[in-house]
């Protein structure tokens, strides 16, 4: 499943990216920190992830931009979580692993350089790991995610991303908070 959704996502960004020779300004590269956050059942798990994504715009209107942007994550800080067992606790190490997720956006551009808000509709699935007393157990989400952002550029090429995403899992939900150098081309 990883492997698959990996090479769809490269495959989807390597497509963009070839047309995109023929539009200046129309991608956008991004290289961040994804902080995830999970609140349920009597557990409080905090991920950290360097992500990876490329976004471009496929249809514009002048202030408004559309667009399909691809992500790839991988854990870089995981957490460790005391989990109620009977009438006591075990302590349990989660590690944040492989993540993919795929969305279509709308922007509204409000300066002439590219900064913008924007909201995102799409996919995504995320791999832990959690292991205890020499125990690892890996475990996969995915589902519907939607989330809002801005991008606030500081010329017509570079700037910073900051968004929020919500992931509505079959089993559980998260919020992800984004941070991101931007690379516009």
């Amino acid at each position: 499943m990883e492997k698959t959704i990996s090479v769809s996502l490269l495959a989807l960004m390597g497509a963009f990216a070839a047309t995109s020779a023929h539009a200046e300004g129309k991608s956008r590269f991004n290289v961040g920190v994804n902080v995830y956050t999970q609140d349920e059942a009597d557990l409080d798990v905090t991920l950290t992830s360097i992500v990876g994504r490329y976004n471009h715009t496929v249809a514009s209107n002048g202030a408004f931009d559309f667009g399909l942007e691809g992500e790839l994550s991988y854990g870089i800080i995981g957490d460790d979580v005391s989990v109620p067992v009977f009438e006591s606790t075990v302590d349990v190490d989660v590690d944040a692993e492989f993540g993919a997720a795929a969305f279509a956006t709308a922007a509204y551009n409000f300066t002439e350089t590219g900064s913008n808000v924007f909201v995102r509709l799409g996919y995504a699935y995320q791999e832990v790991e959690a292991s205890a007393g020499g125990i690892s157990e890996g475990a996969e989400g995915d589902g519907f995610a939607y989330g809002i952002g801005t991008n606030v550029m500081f010329n017509a090429k570079h700037g910073i991303r900051g968004d929020w995403t919500r992931l509505d899992g079959d089993d559980s939900d998260a919020d992800l908070f984004s941070v991101s150098y931007v690379f516009r081309y």
